[in-house]
């Protein structure tokens, strides 16, 4: 094989493997600009804080909402997602047969989803309301133009905080697509403008929320 040839597989060698790992550190670098989502890591990790855009983690939310309703453990939830990031990046694939297609596909390597799991017990400990303020989105397309308030609700009973969390968790994973400008549990307010939890004047266990006019009525 001449030299020429060489340095041409050489070089498309070194893209896929340039390629792959963009594609592997994707859920691990914070973006500094841009429409995004940040979960802080499960403490004593040795993790740094990761990265999603605004569909994974509306995606991700998700999943963790529906096994919360179905009562199956935190653990199989961390499971589940970490199965979507290796399977489709938490992304809803349209594409392929069957059996590669939506979130949950069918993947060549298994032995891989392990090394997801540290995102995904840390995505799942926030949106089930293990941590407090642990998911914040930010840069998203809102105005403080014009809102409504959406109300408030007391979260009470076995397990309130929690639950408190993880609602607020659900709401600020999806506030991109339902416009929600603001929400607040527990002490802490996020906000679509900040980008970010702050202390709230008062700390209570009731969740409010306030959404973005829509600029069409």
């Amino acid at each position: 094989m001449s030299s020429a040839r060489l340095g041409v597989l050489a070089g498309a060698v070194l893209l896929l493997v340039l390629a792959s790992t963009v594609g592997w550190y994707a859920f691990r670098v914070v973006l500094k600009s841009g429409p995004g989502c940040v979960v802080t890591a499960v403490s004593g990790t040795g993790s740094g804080d990761y990265t999603l855009t605004t569909t994974q983690a509306d995606n991700a939310a998700t999943i963790a909402g529906v096994g919360m309703r179905m009562g199956v453990p935190d653990r199989a939830v961390s499971v589940a997602l970490a199965t979507a990031m290796q399977e489709s990046g938490l992304v809803d694939l349209a594409g392929g047969d069957r059996d590669s297609a939506g979130l949950f596909q069918h993947s060549a390597k298994p032995d891989a989803y392990a090394n997801w799991e540290p995102e995904a017990r840390a995505l799942a400990s926030a949106l089930a309301g293990e941590r407090a303020a642990a998911l914040s989105c930010h840069d998203l397309a809102t105005t403080t133009a014009a809102v409504t308030e959406l109300g408030t609700t007391s979260i009470s009973g076995t397990h309130g905080r929690a639950r408190g969390w993880a609602f607020s968790g659900w709401l600020v994973a999806h506030a991109a697509r339902l416009g929600i400008e603001q929400v607040s549990f527990g002490g802490d307010t996020w906000t679509a403008s900040s980008g970010k939890w702050s202390p709230a004047s008062v700390a209570t266990d009731v969740l409010s929320l306030r959404e973005v006019a829509d600029s069409r009525s």
